[in-house]
């Protein structure tokens, strides 16, 4: 019979079979899900599975949500994750503090004392011209004690109409911070607050009040409070630099009120009052989820700061949080009123809801270096140490000085911006150069044309200060700093909206064909993916095995003697191992790959069918034409090759066919109890990700069911295909 015929019969069988088309139409699909998966798939889910949540956090999915279809088997509506851009309305205010018209503005709505007892002293003046002097002499003190020329306030409206019986299980919103020339001694101020369709303006920042002047700093979450209780820019997912030195601007402005005249005495308010906050990085990307600042004042201030930020919606119905409990920050935000709020019994309020993100950067003037030099004014004038600042001085490091003992010798130590310096370094800081050079006996700092020393004076141990080879002073401080600087000249900023940008804003709630993991992770793209690694490890491991299997059990069977009790032993054996232990035991050992958890499925499932085959090759060998062959003389290799094996392949095929869905479970099982490979996507590491996060207590049932169902439909496909062999081959067994 030729190969066409042989097809076409095979075929007709199976048309027969029905339960065995059903398996081989099922087997069809599968395979050209797995070979297609780039086209139909998401490869760049995949790749970016394990250990790349900033992919995740990037795409802004829910976490743990269920699949968009359940509203059309639910008479209960949830939210959809939904994309409000389109939605988004952008308002930017600027304020440039050179102008007199917008620093009077800016004193009225932040400091009105101020404003009031400058336009008092202004009024008493009549001499026009004499008044404008004044005037400008106050506002050039207030200018330089607020060490900031621009005022943006950036705000973001975002508008979501909700009409769901569900409220979404989230907020998010993906900003870009920069490029802008943030002075990290200058505090900059954030405002989230949402706003109900019943008026009531919720805030989702800490200890703020959130109203009042735009331009006070005061009403804003101040983006560089980070203390024990409260971490702002963590709460809000803000990335920060390292903590540098800051001011406290209220005590900056009375200090500024008592000295409205001297203006030398307003630009030294500065130096008095200060602290430390970190600094915002430029050019870099934050993002943030409503829940996780509801998690995250959790666990600030003892629990306070979530009943002070849900205070508007809980005074009018004397309600409080209790301490520790577990809370749905989104089903209070949109439910009605009422005594269930904080249980969350409370009808939904659907309508229009506005959040809000409202920044307040005060920015200083942009830079450009006329000459470089050292500032004097710390050698000089003052105390080594003290923070005086002079107007149009741009610092770039601090150079710290140390007499110290070593091997019973005083000498000089020096660091440039806490890097310890010996011999001689050249640090090179924007446009500038600096050329520090330490020796035990004087360290010397050379900053464009300027050169200053310092020289140990082994009589007094004092230290002698030289400003370009002349002597300038000596002190006996054991420690020195000084701060070196260059002098600018400055030019407008122009008005940008973009020094926070908003990139994309999502309500999170049902989303997709098969919902999200508690990673946020696109379910769909993680089963859909599993089919091919089922099929690869259910394939290799049936087909292997069972080869295996049906050689052993042939030479076991056709040979007789001490080789054949001595094969039986062994595979008796091997059947009597308790596989499972052992696999878990081994896979420990071996290590986490998926191509060790093939290996020791072979090693262990190819004794399966030897028995069966053993039985079949002694029934074969007894038959008459096998006797004829040995009586002509062919060989053993050839009665086995030409003989036995096409009478055992029927059994062969149909076994290797049933022998896939116990591979694939195997695998399955490995990798729930955490012994599967972390680094490829299965059904079984999927499961073990759900159960490690309790899935199952928490109703994500469709983190559970779609793998499992994988498991189940490529194992009954299987079993198909292989019943529907056994039918049509077996057969010819009996012929």
């Amino acid at each position: 019979m030729s190969l066409y015929e042989k097809t076409r019969w095979f075929f007709g069988e199976l048309k027969r079979v029905k339960s065995g088309l059903a398996g081989f139409i099922l087997l069809i699909i599968l395979v050209v899900t797995a070979v297609a998966y780039p086209l139909i798939g998401n490869m760049e889910d995949i790749e970016n599975w394990y250990g790349h949540e900033a992919y995740w956090l990037d795409k802004m999915l829910p976490k743990l949500a269920p699949p968009a279809w359940v509203n059309s088997i639910s008479s209960a509506k949830m939210a959809l994750t939904e994309d409000l851009m389109k939605n988004t309305d952008l308002r930017v205010i600027y304020l440039n503090l050179s102008n007199d018209d917008d620093m009077l503005t800016y004193l009225k709505n932040v400091d009105p004392a101020t404003y009031n007892q400058t336009m008092q002293i202004i009024n008493q003046i009549p001499d026009p011209q004499q008044r404008q002097q004044i005037l400008d002499r106050i506002l050039s003190g207030l200018r330089n004690a607020l060490l900031f020329r621009y005022v943006y306030v950036i705000e973001y409206n975002i508008t979501y109409n909700f009409n769901y019986d569900i409220e979404p299980k989230d907020i998010g919103a993906k900003f870009t911070i920069g490029p802008i020339p943030l002075d990290p001694t200058i505090r900059q101020g954030v405002q989230v607050y949402l706003t109900r369709p019943d008026g009531i303006v919720v805030p989702l920042v800490l200890d703020e009040a959130l109203n009042g002047s735009i331009y006070n700093i005061n009403n804003y979450a101040d983006l560089g409070r980070r203390d024990q209780q409260v971490d702002i820019p963590s709460m809000l997912g803000i990335p920060v630099g390292t903590e540098k030195v800051s001011y406290n601007e209220t005590q900056v402005l009375s200090c500024v009120t008592a000295n409205l005249i001297n203006i030398t005495a307003a630009q030294e308010c500065y130096g008095n009052f200060t602290s430390q906050i970190p600094a915002i990085p430029e050019n870099s990307t934050w993002f943030y989820f409503l829940t996780d600042s509801f998690t995250k004042a959790k666990t600030m201030n003892q629990g306070l700061a979530i009943s002070s930020m849900l205070q508007p919606l809980l005074a009018p119905l004397n309600l409080t949080v209790p301490p520790g409990k577990f809370i749905v920050p989104t089903s209070i935000l949109f439910s009605q009123l009422g005594p269930g709020l904080v249980e969350g019994t409370e009808p939904k309020l659907k309508g229009t809801y506005v959040l809000t993100f409202r920044f307040l950067l005060r920015l200083p003037e942009r830079v450009t270096f006329v000459r470089e030099g050292i500032d004097t004014l710390n050698v000089t004038t003052v105390d080594f140490g003290s923070k005086v600042i002079i107007d149009r001085v741009y610092r770039l490091g601090t150079l710290a000085i140390k007499v110290a003992e070593r091997e019973n010798r005083t000498v000089l130590q020096a660091e440039f911006n806490g890097e310890p310096v010996t011999g001689e370094k050249v640090f090179t800081l924007g446009e500038s150069t600096i050329a520090v050079t330490v020796s035990d006996a004087s360290v010397r700092a050379t900053l464009g044309n300027d050169t200053i020393e310092f020289v140990l004076n082994s009589t007094t141990n004092s230290i002698d200060i030289y400003r370009n080879g002349e002597y300038v002073r000596s002190t006996d401080k054991k420690e020195y700093d000084l701060i070196l600087a260059g002098y600018e000249g400055t030019y407008e900023m122009p008005i940008k909206s973009d020094f926070i940008e908003i990139q994309k804003v999502r309500v999170l709630g049902a989303y997709g064909l098969l919902g999200t993991d508690g990673s946020r992770r696109d379910l769909w793209s993680g089963v859909l993916y599993g089919v091919r690694w089922a099929l690869i490890i259910g394939l290799i491991v049936a087909s292997i095995s069972t080869t295996i299997g049906v050689i052993y059990g042939v030479i076991m069977g056709y040979y007789s003697g001490i080789l054949s009790r001595a094969m039986m032993t062994i595979a008796q054996i091997v059947y009597s191992l308790p596989v499972l232990p052992l696999l878990i035991m081994l896979a420990y050992f071996m290590g986490r790959s998926i191509w060790n958890v093939v290996f020791l499925l072979i090693a262990f499932g190819w004794v399966g069918g030897v028995f069966t085959v053993r039985a079949m090759v002694l029934q074969i060998k007894e038959q008459l034409y096998i006797t004829a062959a040995k009586a002509v003389g062919a060989s053993n290799r050839r009665i086995i090759f030409r003989h036995v094996f096409p009478q055992v392949l029927p059994y062969m095929f149909a076994s290797m066919a049933l022998g896939v869905p116990g591979a694939i479970l195997a695998e399955a099982g490995i990798s729930f109890l955490g012994l599967g490979d972390p680094s490829i996507v299965t059904w079984g590491q999927i499961l073990n990700e759900a159960q490690k996060a309790n899935a199952v207590a928490t109703g994500a049932w469709w983190w559970v069911l779609p793998p499992g169902l994988g498991i189940a439909i490529v194992g009954l496909t299987f079993v198909l295909v292989g019943h529907a062999l056994d039918k049509i081959l077996n057969p010819k067994l009996v012929r």
